[in-house]
């Protein structure tokens, strides 16, 4: 299931920025790039929306052929026959990999762990790893002209990460 919000636009105040800007994994430059495009004590103006994706397996996953459904930002899973969660995950954008990314992994009681994408915008969760999880990345893009928006995408992906082998004991 796939889910595309409305695009939403929001202003955060001068003390607030910062806040904004450390709760989302953006890479690093393009934190740097909007510290200094964003006039000093000026607000920062954001144009956001949501890019969900929900993987649901009960036995075994047989994805479909086709890869990207069409999610500007999104999680791309990889799996191994038999297995009922993803062996690695790609991250795209616009059906491209996006490598060098900042990736928070969700799970359990409140707990997180910051990963990033590697050359080829792929990532593996790390051990203990279980349960429900939710992969989360956002993109952070300054705006195309003077005193525009800022853009966000932030993708996410929520699975269930607990392995079940098939009846041939993979």
């Amino acid at each position: 299931m796939t889910l595309l919000t409305i695009w939403g636009e929001s202003t955060w105040r001068p003390d607030q920025v910062d806040t904004y800007l450390e709760e989302h994994p953006f890479k690093a430059e393009d934190v740097a790039t909007t510290r200094r495009l964003l006039p000093e004590g000026g607000p920062l103006e954001v144009r956001s929306r949501r890019l969900a994706k929900t993987l649901a397996c009960f036995q075994t996953c047989t994805p479909t052929a086709g890869g990207a459904t069409g999610l500007e930002v999104e999680f791309l899973p990889e799996f191994v026959a038999g297995q009922n969660i993803p062996a690695a995950f790609q991250l795209v954008r616009n059906g491209h990999p996006i490598p060098g990314q900042p990736v928070t992994i969700r799970f359990g009681q409140d707990e997180r762990r910051a990963v990033q994408t590697d050359a080829e915008g792929r990532l593996r969760l790390p051990d203990g790893v279980t349960g429900p999880v939710m992969l989360v990345a956002a993109t952070l893009d300054a705006p195309t002209e003077k005193g525009g928006r800022f853009v966000t995408n932030n993708a996410s992906l929520t699975f269930d990460a607990t392995v079940v082998r098939d009846e041939s004991g993979r």
